[in-house]
């Protein structure tokens, strides 16, 4: 036998004997410890991330019912109607048609006469623009009558649809000169997020259709 290796056994027996009301307690510390960090703490954290992740679970569901319950409550008539209405104001496309329908309005409605008249196709951005940088279609208006017929026609075009601005008028004697624009935009792409709810028109909203209902065609 080794004689080393009694004399170290020996004395690891000695000090053993000697500390081993420290060194249990420092093992099974040790042993607890391990387990703590290794086994207890991350099932907690596992546990943590699953409450968290039911709680938002719970959350989308419910928003989801709400949304649920608001789209069942919906008229597609009224819907519709106020998709026309705002369509008809600001259309999605260059709207000729309803472009030559307001400045008839606007003149019937004012008693000026109107002359000749033109589009400038394209896009428009300016200072003055209320719509700045909205594509738009520019108009060169010709009224006959004084200041009084093309401030009433001004104001008549302001009221009708779809939406316009007239940007300068030049006034010669019983000839008004009016440079307008009409305003459209194309829709922009649905992006749905089902984790927010769902809300309809808010009062001011609705308020603003009621307007633009009143200067619209047929509404």
């Amino acid at each position: 036998m080794n004689p080393r290796f009694s004399l170290d056994k020996g004395v690891y027996k000695v000090l053993y004997e000697r500390y081993r009301e420290y060194i249990v307690p420092l093992l099974i510390i040790f042993v607890c410890t391990v387990l703590i960090v290794g086994v207890v703490i991350p099932q907690v954290q596992d546990f943590l991330a699953t409450v968290n992740a039911t709680k938002e679970l719970r959350s989308q569901i419910a928003i989801l019912k709400k949304n649920v319950q608001f789209l069942t409550g919906l008229d597609p008539a009224t819907l519709d109607l106020q998709l026309g209405i705002a369509s008809s104001a600001l259309p999605p496309e260059k709207d000729f048609a309803g472009i030559l329908n307001a400045v008839t309005t606007a003149s019937a409605r004012s008693g000026a006469s109107l002359g000749d008249f033109s589009f400038a196709v394209g896009e428009l951005s300016t200072k003055s623009a209320q719509l700045a940088g909205q594509p738009s279609i520019q108009v060169a208006l010709t009224v006959s009558g004084d200041v009084f017929f093309a401030k009433r026609f001004i104001q008549e075009l302001s009221k009708t649809m779809p939406l316009s601005e007239v940007l300068n008028a030049a006034v010669s004697g019983k000839s008004s000169s009016l440079t307008t624009v009409f305003y459209y935009k194309v829709f922009s792409p649905i992006q749905f997020d089902g984790r927010k709810p769902l809300s309809g028109l808010s009062q001011s909203e609705e308020q603003l259709l009621n307007k633009l209902s009143s200067w619209g065609r047929g509404y």
